[in-house]
């Protein structure tokens, strides 16, 4: 692409960011930024070359628009959105099915190369004390773009292998003890 070619794009790029902030700002006043978000974390699975998961929590006030823009964003390619899920659900070790069935329903398959939405992270942030830690542990092992590698007593080790994936989320608010979980994972989640 020629320098003049990469600035017509780049001009045609603006003026329809700024048709769709002004589209945004009439039906969902002040919430542009939330999608502006969700497309920029969106635009990283094209990027070449990125193997480093990322996750961005939405820190806003109940009924601020988070999880209509969500809906919106959900829309988009490569986008994989759930209400609900436990960390457990990422590699899954249920006793009765075969590997190849589990690996179809594991988490990790669902959002590898994709952007995984959660409109309500509160579940994940209040549950009890030790149950928090251990989500965490999980939380940063996945977000090291390492992958899973998980065992038990009925499928003995599986492994995801490296797993690439963009994350949002949406919460009202986080408590103390939590925030000093999510400083300890560093520039993983912001």
């Amino acid at each position: 692409m020629s320098t003049e070619e990469y600035s017509e794009y780049l001009r045609d790029l603006l003026e329809k960011m700024e048709a769709l902030r002004d589209v945004m700002e009439k039906d969902f006043p002040g919430k542009f930024w939330i999608l502006e978000i969700g497309l920029a974390v969106r635009a990283i699975l094209e990027i070449k070359g990125i193997t480093l998961p990322l996750m961005i929590v939405i820190l806003a006030p109940p009924s601020s628009g988070k999880s209509t823009i969500l809906i919106l964003i959900e829309s988009l390619p490569k986008a994989y959105a759930l209400d609900k899920f436990t960390p457990k659900s990422f590699q899954s070790h249920m006793a009765g099915r075969s590997i190849a069935d589990l690996e179809k329903n594991d988490l990790l398959t669902k959002i590898k190369d994709c952007m995984f939405l959660v409109s309500d992270l509160a579940p994940l942030f209040s549950a009890r004390d030790e149950d928090i830690v251990e989500n965490f542990g999980t939380l940063t092992r996945l977000l090291d773009g390492k992958g899973l590698k998980t065992s038990s007593g009925v499928h003995g080790e599986r492994s995801s292998g490296p797993v690439f994936f963009t994350w949002i989320g949406g919460a009202v608010e986080v408590s103390k003890n939590i925030w000093s979980l999510i400083a300890k994972l560093g520039q993983k989640m912001f």
